[in-house]
């Protein structure tokens, strides 16, 4: 089992973020969970476990539909596909893997050429083809139909800890993180890197990096205990070079030791857009987008024996629904649940 270095904080000055309560809480991993995804249907969650199974699971009933146990070591990322039937999984055991959840676990695809940990997986919006940034400092773009390379991008100077596509139908983006303390934008077509943003002198690593619905924008989670939203495509001042410059930043949350996600969710009940974050005393906290007031948390516990219905270790995987208001979360080892959260206002 991994050992958690979560550093619980009761957080009693930040209210119970308005609306969200748990819905569901799904059990039946025995170690952290680092990934989860909607598909893209809203029908199904899928996660990814240190106990080197991903599973997949029914939103509605809350129960598993699948379970993958073909890799030796800890799962580190899960995609959807858009036919929300292919799943995508990374591993440190230097795998991808692509599995058709329609077979009852059938493993279509072995993806091998990574040297080492496989951290991080993301398709393309064509479907075509799957993005995986590694411990080896690359990303390698694969074609999911015949299994093979389509380019090694030799991307970072130290390991890249997420990939995500922007999700134009044509010429989209990929975004890749690393810990040398940058995030850089590349051309899917020439594979030409065409932004560097390195947040601070410091280059605090950058951990996780999401593009904004409208892919004018990214943001960042660094391991500085902030997130970061960076205008990536800013107007060149004439004569000189182009600059990513920053527009908001979010923060509150402890995040200085994980990998930990912050996203967008844009599906909610009353139609209010939010910035997420986990965190790693516990709780969940959600921004509002535009003033970057903090709404609140989603309460985390001390411990399992601790009352509560939020989870009781760093809280690491996140997505939103794009169907649906929900929020899917998981947690570290002493947890090792998923979270469903409804959004709901009252009126």
């Amino acid at each position: 089992m991994v050992d958690s270095l979560s550093e619980y904080r009761d957080r009693t000055d930040l209210p119970d973020a308005p609306g969200f309560s748990v819905s569901a809480t799904l059990t039946g991993h025995t170690d952290t969970v680092p990934a989860v995804k909607f598909s893209l249907d809203g029908r199904k969650v899928a996660s990814g476990s240190a106990d080197s199974t991903a599973k997949v699971w029914d939103v509605e009933k809350h129960t598993i539909l699948n379970s993958f146990a073909q890799h030796n070591y800890s799962i580190t990322d899960v995609d959807w596909n858009w036919d929300s039937v292919t799943l995508a999984s990374t591993s440190d055991d230097k795998l991808a893997r692509l599995w058709d959840t329609r077979s009852g676990g059938k493993c279509v695809q072995e993806l091998a050429g990574h040297t080492h940990h496989v951290t991080s997986c993301s398709f393309a919006p064509s479907g075509n083809v799957l993005a995986t940034g590694s411990f080896d400092e690359t990303v390698r773009l694969w074609d999911i139909r015949t299994g093979g390379v389509i380019s090694v991008i030799s991307a970072h100077s130290d390991p890249i800890m997420s990939v995500v596509y922007s999700k134009e139908q044509v010429k989209p983006l990929l975004a890749t993180s690393s810990l040398d303390g940058s995030c850089r934008i590349w051309s899917s077509q020439t594979k030409e890197c065409l932004r560097t943003i390195v947040p601070d002198e410091d280059k605090t690593p950058v951990v996780s990096a999401q593009f904004t619905p409208n892919n004018k924008y990214v943001l960042l989670s660094t391991l500085k205990s902030k997130a970061l939203l960076f205008d990536f495509i800013a107007d060149k001042p004439q004569g000189q070079e182009a600059r990513p410059v920053l527009k908001k930043t979010y923060s509150g949350h402890l995040n200085v030791k994980y990998a930990l996600k912050s996203i967008f969710m844009v599906k909610t009940d009353d139609g209010n857009k939010f910035v997420v974050s986990g965190s790693e005393d516990h709780h969940v906290y959600i921004w509002e987008l535009n003033n970057k007031t903090c709404l609140g948390v989603l309460r985390g516990r001390k411990a399992a024996e601790s009352k509560g219905t939020g989870h009781c270790d760093v809280t690491l995987g996140l997505d939103a629904s794009k169907v649906n208001p929900l929020l899917a979360t998981s947690a570290a080892s002493s947890d090792c649940t998923i979270k469903i959260w409804k959004h709901k206002v009252s009126t």
